[in-house]
């Protein structure tokens, strides 16, 4: 069966999506509970109002629905996680230092394989190669992010968004619910504060 999507921005083309970006812990221990991280749920202090709770709901049933998805896929088939991953690519920077770019620039190159939007938020099933340009989640991101446009105006000439553009390691980490991409969209102080380094992992000195 087709292998999943990697982590990483760009990988060298040896195997076709591999196995990191879909590694998910099932322990308790790796998705904070909603009163702790407050991304599934919202202290009355900052309460959203009705869309914003319609968002952040619908967002994370999906990542939740992916997460069950790829622990299931993983459990039926280890293989995927035993798949060569040659020449990985690491991009790492502080925001707003053309991190977004750069897996752009990469992937103008054949021999580069990245991981595009459309797949990483809505990775099950995994993505086949005879369909991946016409598969129907594109238009089905392409619609999310036309409704984004329409609440955000402008925020694409800031940070451009695409079905079909390469997405980061937030989104990633975002099935693991322990990503700075929710305090981008949602004003959750209790999970910012989760979130700091050495908190989310129990490791805070």
């Amino acid at each position: 069966m087709p292998s999943v999507f990697p982590s990483f921005a760009s990988t060298r083309r040896g195997s076709l999506p591999a196995r990191r970006a879909a590694r998910v812990s099932t322990t308790s221990a790796t998705v904070p509970s909603a009163s702790a991280s407050g991304a599934c749920s919202t202290p009355s202090s900052t309460r959203p109002r009705s869309l914003g709770r319609l968002i952040a709901r619908a967002d994370c049933v999906r990542l939740l629905e992916n997460r069950l998805r790829i622990v299931h896929t993983l459990r039926r088939h280890p293989e995927i996680e035993r798949q060569d991953i040659r020449q990985p690519i690491f991009i790492v920077g502080l925001p707003r230092t053309g991190t977004t770019i750069l897996p752009e620039l990469l992937a103008q190159d054949p021999a580069n394989r990245v991981p595009m939007t459309w797949e990483v938020m809505h990775p099950w099933p995994p993505p086949e190669r005879a369909t991946y340009r016409t598969d129907p989640r594109i238009a089905q991101v392409e619609k999310h992010f036309a409704g984004v446009d329409r609440l955000v105006p402008g925020f694409k000439a800031m940070h451009p968004m695409g079905a079909e553009l390469p997405q980061e390691c937030v989104a990633l980490t975002a099935h693991d619910f322990a990503s700075m991409l929710f305090s981008t969209t949602h004003d959750v102080p209790s999970y910012d504060a989760w979130l700091k380094p050495g908190h989310a992992t129990g490791q805070e000195p």
